[in-house]
């Protein structure tokens, strides 16, 4: 890559950090910059994290197992309790309704818990106070990039526009 051509786009959170970085972009050098102020971030619209629901039949799944276990776990201490007549003339429905009834609860709770995960909407991406530079060689942008990260910035790909 040309030297001439690469630029180097440091990002800072608050305008006070980017005076900063602008005096020591000052001191290593003497070429051009520009800056660039974010735009204004509640014009953004909130989205839904795109792979909330990537793992919905996996929960369902593994809360169906979950249920299903507890169900199982009930019944065979139901059946450990003394002098029931209930429970020993009912053993086959105890062993297969409960299991069952606890592995559709455990698949629709945990179906849920999995849906409403991603309910919450995206935090939008940070818009940054941009410094961009064109450094004359590769010596200076090697020093010029570490004086602004040094000083709390964020390098930022060239093709990154404002929000």
């Amino acid at each position: 890559m040309d030297a001439n051509t690469q630029q180097i786009v440091v990002g800072f959170r608050t305008p006070e950090a980017l005076a900063k970085g602008e005096s020591v972009l000052r001191n290593y050098t003497a070429a051009q910059y520009t800056t660039e102020s974010p735009a204004a971030l509640d014009q953004v619209p909130q989205q839904r994290r795109p792979d909330s629901q990537s793992g919905l039949p996996y929960a369902a799944a593994l809360g169906g197992l979950a249920g299903a276990m507890i169900g199982a776990f009930i019944s065979v201490l139901t059946t450990q309790l003394p002098n029931l007549p209930t429970v020993e003339g009912s053993t086959t429905e105890l062993f297969v309704l409960v299991p069952l009834g606890g592995a559709v609860l455990g698949a629709i709770a945990s179906s849920l818990l999995s849906l409403l995960s991603g309910a919450n909407p995206e935090e939008p991406d940070f818009a940054y106070y941009k410094l961009i530079m064109t450094p004359a060689s590769g010596e200076e942008a090697q020093k010029v990039t570490e004086a602004l990260l040094a000083e709390n910035g964020r390098l930022l790909p060239e093709d990154q526009r404002l929000l």
